[in-house]
């Protein structure tokens, strides 16, 4: 995501928010307004060609820069988007655009037709993916479009050549957690989001641990306990810095995780801009972590007196 389209995903979601050092930034106030379905945005993403997708609780938005396209559902329209509280978007390598509905599964636009083909759990077809709150969406090199369904668990997709000219449904493999005996709550072992890193490693969050999935095998491994997410963000140098409603947020390199701030749980959403600097969307506020001289098994100081002059948290607290 460009550094405009973190900006304006950060207006949108955060308004009474304090943009430390925002003096380096521009920021566009759009709203409802200026066209704009519904202005609490749930996520948002910039296509390839430039296009910027925004989720909210009335419908799919496409923002041209000057103009706004909705897709809204339809109960008369097959090829309408499947629901309207959209609250995932992702683009695969074809340039098709998937989107995630509360409790309506999938749904991928082609560009070409217009159209959106929906992906759908069906419990009378054990076929279908395994339910329809859609956690994360991560495209494997193997064709293989990997998704965490929320409280269920891991399914694999593959799409045939002719799913957008026929409908054809995509093969689906569901990929079960490992057993867990030292995990006494069955709540425990459910999934909540999945991302991949710079170095094409899936990883997928448990309730209370992180498991890598290999794809080949169609099998989890869990590979670190104490640890989960519900956003995540893949960082360049190869690590992946994430938080849930029960884990602060941390970094985890493949091999250890580290707690970066203690007291911020329940992360929007994270993002790095162009100077290197992670933006943390948190509660009602915007933090601004200058990484330059951070050890990674240091925890940012939390309080937002801590700032520096420049506008960020720089300051590190005692492991």
């Amino acid at each position: 995501m460009s550094t405009r389209a973190t900006l304006l995903w950060i207006f949108l979601l955060f308004p009474f928010s304090q943009l430390w050092g925002q003096a380096s930034y521009t920021v566009d106030a759009i709203g409802t307004t200026d066209g704009l379905s519904q202005g609490v945005g749930l996520d948002i993403f910039q296509d390839k060609e430039g296009f910027l997708w925004i989720g909210t609780k009335d419908g799919l938005n496409r923002y041209d820069g000057q103009n706004f396209l909705e897709f809204t559902y339809d109960p008369n329209d097959p090829w309408s988007i499947a629901g309207n509280t959209v609250n995932l978007i992702y683009e695969d390598s074809k340039g098709h655009i998937w989107t995630a509905s509360e409790n309506a599964g999938l749904s991928i636009y082609d560009k070409k037709t217009g159209r959106f083909h929906r992906i759908q759990h069906n419990p009378n077809d054990p076929s279908s993916i395994a339910g329809n709150n859609i956690g994360g969406i991560v495209e494997d090199s193997s064709g293989y479009f990997i998704i965490s369904i929320t409280g269920v668990g891991v399914n694999m997709l593959q799409l045939p050549q002719t799913f957008f000219k026929n409908n054809t449904p995509p093969k689906v493999i569901r990929v079960p957690l490992p057993h867990q005996p030292q995990l006494e709550n069955a709540a425990k072992k459910e999934v909540r989001s999945i991302i991949k890193d710079r170095n094409n490693r899936i990883w997928v969050s448990g309730e209370d641990g992180i498991f890598r999935l290999d794809v080949g095998k169609a099998s989890l491994k869990l590979v670190v306990e104490g640890f989960s997410f519900d956003q995540a963000y893949a960082h360049p140098d190869g690590s992946i810095w994430g938080s849930s409603s029960n884990h602060s947020l941390f970094r985890w390199d493949g091999s250890r995780a580290f707690r970066v701030m203690e007291d911020v749980f329940d992360v929007n959403d994270l993002q790095v801009d162009g100077k290197g600097n992670m933006w943390v969307g948190w509660s009602n506020e915007l933090l601004g972590l200058n990484l330059t001289d951070w050890q990674s098994d240091r925890c940012f100081l939390p309080t937002m007196n801590a700032a520096s002059s420049d506008g960020f948290l720089s300051g590190m607290a005692t492991a």
